[in-house]
């Protein structure tokens, strides 16, 4: 019998002009000790498409947006894109493709005509790789490496051609806009990620109810007779919470119809899970709805592997995936925004770089590389934590399936 090999998933949003996901490139990895070679990406591409698409599908890992994915020279010329649906698929083609080759450009050219998008990824111009350029849909530029000149360069010398071309490695919202405004129309990094600060802003008014009631439910005692009060002050709030806990996810054989019944129902560490959620989804209502889902599927994840490690953990770690985008959510600094909502000190230590050193750090530091694919790092957490790296990639599988289904 054939042993399950190790293949890690991660998956890095690729976003438009409006700040909406476009796309998911997938990054992977076989293993800890992979090198990474021609061979080795061959058997991670083979792995991705055998157990993750065909066994998952893509609604699992993309929820139904395309995924981009390296293919190697090799899997080319094995035919491995036409296992998946044109409509699904970005064939990425890597610069270390021999731009003479004439077998790779023929498949390239038949994939293009059977409905594949073709992107050119780390491109450099030379006069060898025309062919390749003209049957590009995007083309991707190293922002941080690639100077201004020589991007404008690029795109003049491609001006004729009906191609679309995406910023990668933007790691700022000011980057961002230059970005837009040099013509890129797609944008990979984790711009979004940060908060955009030009200077303290108190927080707006339809927003103080939701942090009042974070703020609340982060006491050591909460007063529930207080929190139901504040829940009732925001008529949407009250139809939300009901809506929610009236729904399939909890099952409930009666129907709820007051906010006692709720905080009796779900009990005092679910109660603020789930008001958690509910409150940040408001806070963020004037932000890109992915951003949630992305907070969702963190939280989730660190949720999961606390278990694993220490049950008691699994409540705060919860919470600390949740909270670690609230300063993008709310464009300011973590420590001000932590300072009103007085999170636990295990958590907000964390949060704001003061605890380098326990477990909820740990797994956040693995989380955080997990999700960009820096698999170095990750492999050092994880092996720092000592989780089964199989354990951890089918727990972040579960996690994405989770945030995707949640709807408030």
């Amino acid at each position: 019998m054939n042993s399950i090999r190790e293949i890690h998933v991660a998956r890095q949003p690729i976003f438009d002009r409006n700040l909406k996901i476009y796309a998911y490139e997938l990054l992977f990895r076989s293993n800890a000790q992979d090198n990474f070679n021609e061979n080795s990406a061959d058997q991670a591409t083979y792995d991705l498409v055998s157990n993750t698409f065909l066994a998952l599908g893509f609604e699992t890992l993309t929820k139904g947006k395309k995924a981009f994915i390296n293919f190697t020279d090799n899997c080319l010329k094995n035919d491995l894109p036409l296992m998946l649906p044109q409509d699904k698929v970005v064939v990425e083609l890597l610069e270390n493709i021999a731009p003479d080759d004439q077998e790779t450009y023929q498949i390239c050219k038949n994939l293009k005509e059977k409905g594949y998008m073709i992107v050119l990824d780390d491109f450099i111009i030379t006069e060898t790789l025309n062919p390749f350029v003209e049957l590009a849909d995007i083309i991707k530029i190293d922002f941080k490496t690639t100077s201004p000149q020589q991007q404008v360069k690029l795109m003049r010398a491609c001006k004729n051609l009906n191609i679309n071309w995406l910023a990668e490695k933007v790691e700022t919202y000011a980057e961002f806009k230059i970005a837009v405004e040099m013509g890129y129309s797609y944008f990979q990094g984790y711009f979004f990620s940060k908060p955009v600060i030009v200077s303290r802003k108190s927080i707006p008014t339809n927003k103080i109810i939701y942090m009042q009631i974070l703020k609340e439910l982060n006491k050591k005692q909460i007063d529930f007779y207080k929190l139901e009060e504040l829940i009732k002050n925001d008529v949407s709030l009250t139809f939300k919470l009901l809506k929610f806990i009236n729904s399939s996810f909890f099952g409930f054989r009666c129907k709820i119809k007051s906010i006692k019944q709720v905080l009796a129902l779900l009990g005092e560490v679910e109660l603020v899970k789930w008001l958690s959620i509910i409150a940040l989804k408001n806070i963020a209502e004037d932000k890109p709805g992915d951003l949630v889902v992305e907070s969702l599927v963190r939280a989730k994840f660190l949720e999961k592997l606390a278990q694993e490690l220490k049950p008691e953990l699994m409540a705060p770690a919860f919470l600390m995936g949740m909270f670690s985008y609230i300063d993008v959510l709310l464009n300011s600094t973590m420590q001000e925004i932590l300072e009103e909502i007085n999170l636990d000190k295990s958590i907000r230590n964390v949060l704001i770089g003061e605890d380098k050193t326990s477990i909820l750090f740990l797994l956040l530091m693995l989380v955080e590389n997990y999700e960009k694919g820096i698999w170095d790092k990750y492999f050092y957490y994880a092996s720092r934590l000592g989780i089964n790296g199989t354990y951890i990639s089918a727990v972040y599988r579960e996690a994405i399936l989770w945030g995707n289904d949640f709807v408030i």
